[in-house]
């Protein structure tokens, strides 16, 4: 009987599939892009397959894909990560105010130029005509099954979930109150851009089409086999870890980090991203260097770290602005820094120093949630294996870290929309369990005091070097 799933996650850096049959992993495959352009993540996508065994079982398909990463009419790449359209936030925020957003996309605009309008702003200025744009997601859909077709949710900032006549929800999905959805033609009609230009709607748990014989010979997957729509990685991480409704906390960590929670109400005024999540609305921040960060410390100063309060006294203080930062400082220019080098300061120090600057980083965002209640937080990806930076989060937060067992939740969320598509499993609420628990982290209270000095450090810090 055919009844496993992939779930394919395009990520920044690399193509990850996970197997799932059965509730369970049997099998993933990972392959880092040779070149970052559609080609060089298809050709990650067929590497990754030919690593798996038994793709005859393989009943359905789903996908998580990066945002903000845009293919203007088949040949210009804007990466998320590129400033290309930086300089049309502060326009587009100016234009209109928060009360003219959350009518047409539900959801206040966020200082990110990453978000569709921004990029597509540019694209308009830069190219002209723009006749098709597609995220990576978009552009895989189309390969395999000749639909152009994605969700709402990647197009956050441009979508409405809540508004138009393209595809609904089913319900027992845990989707209440999620209705038809489309794009606001007002701010395309402003960006000079026709809707045709952009692919239709659909939920992520919505077939998008079906495998073309063509894409079954290149890939060696059935033919006819359903290709769910999926969400973007953000999204389908939240589902893969198992965050299902309000009161839910999450810590994504990656090359970027995002720390919020689910709540029963939109959040409006707020200097952060509240944008609605199936039962709920998110509510969180995301910085810009996260794993830069920690990528740096391991290649500088690769030194074990046994007892972090041997090194407190002469360790600096970091701020992990490698890449600038997001959230809450939101200045591309910020650049890392390091405080309070001493005579006895070494390697050990320093090292310490990164990854408790991460911490702060997450911190940071947690002090302009201005939320309370919860007594956990669920954290996945490669830095949830950090067991300091684990204790460092859970004293500073004063919450327990509960570290998921399934490092790709992004590639398990895609997995999860083929799921529900495929009726294997009832609910969001019911995917929690895929996942695991592979540990859990308590504060214990003995270096709360100590942070908490030191990140006063921290946040004075940045306000007197930013002007540099």
């Amino acid at each position: 009987m055919n009844n496993a799933v992939l779930g394919i996650d395009i990520g920044t850096s690399a193509l990850k599939i996970l197997y799932v049959q059965n509730g369970k992993i049997l099998q993933r495959s990972r392959c880092s892009y040779e070149e970052e352009s559609p080609e060089g993540w298809w050709k990650a996508f067929l590497s990754a397959l030919s690593d798996l065994q038994d793709l005859s079982s393989v009943r359905a398909v789903g996908f998580s894909s990066q945002v903000g990463t845009y293919l203007i009419n088949g040949q210009h790449l804007l990466p998320w990560s590129s400033p290309e359209g930086a300089e049309y936030v502060d326009r587009i925020l100016e234009r209109y105010p928060e009360e003219d957003f959350i009518p047409e996309i539900g959801m206040p605009h966020p200082r990110l130029s990453s978000y569709p309008l921004p990029k597509l702003w540019y694209a308009a200025a830069r190219y002209g005509s723009v006749t098709r744009v597609l995220q990576p997601k978009d552009l895989f859909v189309q390969r395999l099954t000749g639909q152009c077709v994605s969700d709402p949710y990647s197009w956050r900032g441009l979508a409405h979930t809540a508004s138009g006549d393209t595809a609904s929800a089913q319900g027992s999905h845990d989707t209440a109150g999620i209705t038809p959805c489309t794009y606001s033609r007002r701010f395309l009609r402003d960006a000079g851009i026709d809707p045709s230009a952009l692919p239709a709607l659909k939920m992520p748990w919505e077939t998008a089409g079906r495998l073309l014989p063509e894409a079954a010979a290149r890939t060696g997957l059935p033919a006819g086999l359903p290709v769910y729509t999926g969400l973007n990685d953000f999204y389908a991480a939240l589902l893969g870890m198992g965050i299902h409704g309000p009161g839910c906390w999450f810590d994504i960590t990656g090359s970027s980090e995002h720390l919020g929670l689910v709540e029963e109400q939109l959040h409006t005024g707020s200097d952060l991203i509240s944008s609605p999540f199936f039962s709920g609305y998110v509510h969180y921040g995301v910085t810009a260097s996260s794993g830069v960060s920690l990528s740096f410390r391991k290649e500088v100063f690769p030194c074990d770290i046994r007892d972090p309060r041997r090194l407190l006294d002469d360790a600096p203080v970091f701020l992990p602005y490698l890449n600038g930062e997001r959230a809450p400082v939101f200045d591309p220019a910020a650049r890392g820094t390091f405080y309070g080098i001493t005579g006895k300061t070494g390697a050990a120090h320093m090292a310490y120093a990164v990854q408790e600057g991460v911490a702060f980083s997450i911190f940071h965002i947690y002090s302009h949630l201005g939320a309370e209640g919860g007594d956990s937080v669920r954290v996945c990806g490669g830095a949830s294996g950090n067991p300091l930076l684990n204790y460092l989060k859970a004293e500073l937060l004063q919450k327990t870290i509960t570290v998921i067992g399934e490092k790709d939740a992004s590639a398990l969320g895609g997995a999860v929309t083929a799921l529900l598509g495929e009726g294997l499993l009832s609910s969001i609420r019911e995917a929690a369990g895929l996942a695991g628990i592979s540990e859990e982290v308590r504060p214990d209270g003995r270096l709360r005091r100590r942070l908490l000095e030191r990140f006063d450090i921290y946040t004075a810090l940045y306000r007197r070097v930013r002007g540099l």
